[in-house]
């Protein structure tokens, strides 16, 4: 399965300016994000590819099914309903995961469009798929 997303780390939310965060809510923008491109769901992971939204740079990454330690399909501490217009008629879909020595997470937007998002039924996928380890 492969979707159009957005999606932005855990490490880089604390860092967005309050003009990202105005325009984010009042404005035509997309959701909150810092990559933009598509996400695959393959045997063994889940792969991003897309850019850098801030300079263009291209951009690949991969969470392997093994370093999943949860999903969860909504708003938390970090990536709260205030980020968002319409105060969550969509949610995120959050991924933690290990990163090496340390946890991380990715915070997902897919199918994005008009204030809606696909991430429900990618959540969906993503559950049958962890189950299917």
């Amino acid at each position: 399965m492969t979707v159009n997303a957005l999606w932005i780390f855990d490490k880089d939310l604390p860092n967005l300016s309050n003009f990202n965060i105005i325009a984010s809510r009042f404005s035509l923008a997309p959701p909150i994000h810092t990559y933009s491109g598509t996400i695959e769901i393959e045997k063994d992971r889940i792969r991003f590819s897309g850019i850098y939204i801030n300079n263009s740079a291209p951009f690949d990454f991969s969470i392997y099914q093994r370093d999943i330690i949860e999903i969860y399909h909504g708003f938390d501490e970090l990536y709260s309903v205030y980020l968002v217009r319409g105060l969550g008629l969509w949610k995120p879909l959050k991924i933690r995961f290990q990163n090496g020595n340390h946890v991380s997470s990715i915070y997902i937007i897919s199918n994005y469009k008009m204030g809606f998002s696909g991430n429900s039924q990618l959540f969906n996928v993503l559950k049958d798929w962890l189950g299917n380890e």
